[in-house]
C-alpha cells in the first residue's frame, strides 16, 4: 500500500487486477480494475501495448502470476515501459521518480558513479 499511495500522491492514476484493486481500494486509493491475462479483453498485456501504462509494478504472488510474469515483463520491455518485479524494487523505483520530480536528484550511469 504504501507504494501505491506515494504513487497516487505523485499524480499517478492507479490501475490493478481484481485482487489488487480490491485490497488498495480498501485502503482507501482509487484504482481502476483491469483484467488479468486470458481473462477478459483488454486485459494488463493489451494495456502495457496501448501505452495505458506509465510505470508497470508485478511483484509475483502465487502461481498464477508467475506463469503471465514473463509475458507481462517481455511486453513491457518491447512496449518501453519501467517495470519493476520486487517490492523493493518497485520501491526503489518510486523514490526516484519522487526525487526527480521535486528536483532532487539526477539520473547518471552507473559509470559515472564508479569512475570507469
Amino acid at each position: 500500500v504504501p507504494i501505491a499511495k506515494k504513487l497516487h500522491q505523485l499524480g499517478f492514476k492507479l490501475a490493478a487486477t481484481r485482487g489488487t484493486a480490491n485490497y488498495l481500494k480498501k485502503a482507501g486509493l482509487p484504482v481502476e480494475t483491469v483484467h488479468k491475462v486470458r481473462e477478459k479483453r483488454p486485459d494488463v498485456v493489451d494495456h502495457i501495448k496501448n501505452h495505458a501504462f506509465s510505470l508497470v509494478i508485478n511483484a509475483r504472488f502465487g502461481q498464477e502470476s508467475s506463469e503471465v510474469a514473463p509475458l507481462i515483463r517481455k511486453t513491457a520491455l518491447l512496449c518501453g515501459v519501467p517495470y519493476a518485479t520486487t517490492l523493493a524494487g518497485a520501491r526503489a523505483m518510486v523514490d526516484g521518480i519522487e526525487a526527480l520530480l521535486k528536483g532532487k536528484g539526477s539520473v547518471k550511469c552507473l559509470q559515472e558513479y564508479h569512475e570507469l
